[in-house]
């Protein structure tokens, strides 16, 4: 039988004492310990710790309004971990309004600190803005920057993208496929994807079929990367495409498209409805096409609706409500 305890401490704060009680939270015994920790310890990495428990795993908003309290305590004594948390308290935290003025505030301390995360997170600040604060491409490259050149590859793949896209800086695609590179080189699959993109496309770099294809298989046997995945698709299926083969294979673009439509991508569930109304890599099947076109339309496919009425054209009620079906038990299936 669970030992209840109930601990009462006193806390000194701004000059006020503030009781609060864990008498009726369910902590098991070294969850009461880290807590009953601060009792004896100024230890920044006590409060921090004992602010974790009160803020994941506290019933009673009392319980967590202490875990800020003793957060800010420790954030306030120069605790790096502490400083970052209260960054994201206030930018996205779900027990507040974000404000993001004072989420600077703290990402400001952390990247005074050398913080590759401050700066990441000042840059998507700054690039998203809302809650206080106005977008700014400029300063969310400066920061982008810094944070990559300590070696963070998310930064790496976000100031990729500001080069590729000219946004608070020059465009400059040989310097976007730089980043790419480099964030790559530290397994950032998204950042890989881009690789093959640019030879594929030649952007930055001398196209290179070859190349783009090998990576895109690469990314897809490895991490199933959906993209990849939706990719290799378009260059089996339509000869138009950069880096297509002379002629299509049905057959291997149907499974790829069939694999990133049932892991939810909205522009795959349509190219699906497309190969079964014309027999694809597939066995023409008119209530499996109605079926995912529909599901394409439910996410807002352009163009799906018009396909939706022109393959119903050709099918009995039957087969229509056959595909009605047919789109609910896809919808347990798909992601």
């Amino acid at each position: 039988m669970k030992r209840i305890l109930v601990i009462l401490l006193y806390v000194c704060s701004v000059n006020t004492v503030q009781a609060f009680d864990l008498s009726m939270e369910s902590y098991d015994k070294q969850q009461l310990q880290t807590v009953g920790a601060v009792k004896n310890s100024t230890d920044p990495a006590v409060l921090y710790a004992a602010a974790n428990v009160l803020w994941y795993d506290s019933d009673f908003q009392e319980n967590v309004e202490q875990g800020t309290l003793y957060m800010e305590q420790a954030a306030d004594a120069g605790f790096l971990q502490a400083i970052e948390a209260m960054g994201d308290f206030y930018y996205e935290d779900s027990l507040i309004d974000a404000d993001n003025k004072k989420s600077i505030h703290w990402f400001e301390k952390s990247a005074a600190k050398s913080s590759a995360y401050g700066y990441y997170s000042l840059a998507t600040i700054y690039y998203e803005g809302g809650a206080g604060v106005d977008a700014d491409y400029k300063k969310a490259f400066d920061n982008f920057l810094k944070s990559a050149e300590l070696g963070n590859d998310s930064a790496m793949y976000d100031l990729a993208f500001q080069y590729m896209l000219g946004e608070g800086v020059k465009k400059d695609n040989k310097k976007a496929l730089y980043w790419f590179e480099k964030s790559a080189e530290l397994g950032d699959v998204r950042s890989t994807y881009q690789v093959g993109y640019a030879h594929q496309f030649g952007n930055g770099v001398e196209q290179d079929c070859a190349k783009a294809i090998a990576i895109y298989q690469k990314t897809f046997d490895e991490d199933e990367y959906i993209r990849s995945a939706v990719a290799l698709a378009d260059i089996y299926y339509d000869n138009r495409v950069q880096c297509a083969e002379k002629r299509s294979d049905y057959k291997k673009s149907f499974s790829f498209y069939k694999f990133a439509a049932y892991n939810g991508n909205t522009y795959s569930k349509y190219q699906l409805g497309y190969a079964y109304r014309n027999g694809h890599g597939v066995y023409s099947d008119v209530v499996q096409s109605l079926a995912w076109y529909s599901l394409a339309d439910e996410d807002g496919y352009d163009g799906a609706a018009d396909a939706i009425r022109e393959v119903k054209t050709n099918m009995r009620s039957e087969q229509i409500a056959k595909a009605d079906k047919l789109k609910i038990e896809l919808e347990e299936e798909v992601y």
